[in-house]
């Protein structure tokens, strides 16, 4: 996949008239049989006007193209400045930068320039994954989930979020620097918070599958803010409905980027999550964690290893144990 290819398969699926299924497909069917991207678009139903569209989309905003006002994500040169490199991983990394428009210190996360065209493996790409990241985060209007202000792709085609820069430490190094069973205890209204911001996020829908100390900012004025979603799952409406023992609070969240189309799911016995911090049937492959029971279970070794004796066992033993059981 080239450069304008790849431009093709991103401004298809931001278009909201355009189903992101065959996005996928086509760009699934490139990879195996290879060929141009545009002929695979138009064979699985793609009308050529819309392709032309689109192609006249990847035109405006090739470097030197004028803007095309319907879009809304392109970056506005010069708005973000003083980078410097805050944490990375192995698909984004995360900078802190300067906002001149609001005229303050943001969170930027983009996708690694190695990871733009990267098609490899039977799921969805790293590009889609990263897209309904920002999105599904976007949506989860919460006080203790991080708020996304933008999300937006610059002229040469890398692709970035903005979100709050959450001041303070993470729960994992509160828990360690906590040295008395009195310091442990008051970091209880931090763990009660995290129970309402994953609870509200099931009722909207979403499963984090990575909640893990390391995941949770603690503010240094009491804030908790639950932070990388990039594994979140969004379960479908029958699942939601399922749930008996939660109240919707509002619609469930939804992107167009179709990443639980049948098309698209993660590969059945895929483990997706952090080891120490996994319900057994998360370790497993065994729904990779989608149920909220699950996620509770995740929550209990978070609360275990807050009050946990000094010099008692990880959670990771735990884990191990109830593996074995299973």
């Amino acid at each position: 996949m080239d450069e304008r290819e790849f431009q093709l398969a991103f401004e298809a699926l931001r278009d909201p008239s355009v189903d992101g299924g065959v996005v996928v497909a086509a760009l699934d069917t490139q990879r195996r049989d290879g060929g141009p991207l545009k002929g695979h678009l138009g064979r699985l139903g793609l009308p050529e006007r819309k392709l032309e569209e689109l192609e006249a989309r990847v035109t405006e905003r090739a470097p030197g193209g004028a803007p095309s006002p319907g879009l809304g994500l392109r970056e506005t040169s010069g708005r973000y400045i003083r980078e410097r490199r805050y944490s990375s991983g192995g698909m984004g990394r995360i900078l802190i930068v300067y906002d001149t428009v609001l005229e303050r210190d943001v969170a930027l996360k983009e996708l690694l320039p190695e990871r733009l065209a990267d098609n490899s493996g039977s799921g969805p790409g790293p590009l889609s994954r990263f897209v309904q990241e920002g999105k599904i985060t976007g949506q989860l209007e919460h006080p203790g989930i991080v708020p996304v202000y933008e999300l937006g792709q610059r002229t040469d085609g890398s692709v970035y979020y903005t979100m709050k820069f959450v001041r303070g430490r993470s729960l994992e190094d509160a828990i360690m620097d906590a040295k008395t069973l009195k310091e442990r205890m008051e970091l209880l209204p931090h763990f009660v918070d995290l129970c309402q911001a994953v609870a509200y996020a099931h009722s909207r829908g979403v499963i984090h599958r990575d909640i893990k100390p390391s995941n949770v900012m603690v503010g240094a004025f009491g804030e908790t803010v639950v932070i990388d979603w990039g594994l979140a799952k969004i379960r479908g409406p029958a699942e939601t409905k399922r749930s008996t023992d939660e109240t919707i609070a509002s619609s469930p969240v939804r992107v167009s980027t179709p990443l639980d189309r049948p098309d698209s799911k993660t590969e059945i016995g895929s483990v997706m999550g952090t080891p120490d911090y996994m319900s057994p049937e998360q370790a497993l492959g065994r729904g990779h964690g989608t149920e909220p029971r699950h996620a509770r279970r995740t929550q209990g070794l978070h609360h275990d290893g807050l009050l946990r004796p000094f010099g008692h066992e990880s959670p990771d033993r735990f884990t191990r144990s109830d593996r074995t059981a299973l």
